[in-house]
């Protein structure tokens, strides 16, 4: 049920997105009058390059926290214990702890840090390293 939430609002905010995209331009004399300009970011911040080495250090981490948290639930699965994950549900099968929990969670991120300009790769991944450290820090402590 709540997938399918999850879903539904998705596509509610994928036909915002495209409505705004095709709506018409406000008029010059409509805009309203800008603040006095303040001191720009640098430029260099929002450029795109292509990832350096020690930018995708980040992201190894993060898929390797993110598959561990996998191979986790599965172990799990298969002795009777119930997952935590809402998305997941309490008993989730094998495979959809593979595909939704590892593969999915893998391609988004890979996505959202290769989008990402030059500064901003880190936030994705150091974002999952957090979330992901606890889960797997949490499930070691319930395997003792």
């Amino acid at each position: 049920m709540k997938l399918k939430l999850l879903l539904l609002e998705l596509i509610v905010i994928a036909i915002l997105v495209a409505a705004a995209c095709r709506a018409e331009p406000v008029p010059e004399a409509a805009r309203p009058v800008a603040a006095p300009p303040q001191a720009a970011p640098p430029a260099a911040l929002f450029q795109w390059r292509q990832p350096t080495l020690v930018e995708a250090a980040p992201l190894g981490l993060a898929l390797g926290l993110i598959w561990t948290d996998v191979a986790q639930t599965r172990a799990f699965r298969r002795i009777g214990v119930a997952e935590a994950n809402p998305l997941l549900g309490n008993t989730p099968s094998q495979g959809k702890v593979f595909w939704m929990g590892g593969v999915l969670s893998s391609a988004l991120l890979i996505a959202a840090w290769y989008a990402l300009p030059t500064g901003w790769r880190i936030l994705p991944a150091a974002a999952v390293i957090g979330v992901e450290t606890d889960a797997v820090l949490h499930n070691a402590g319930v395997m003792r």
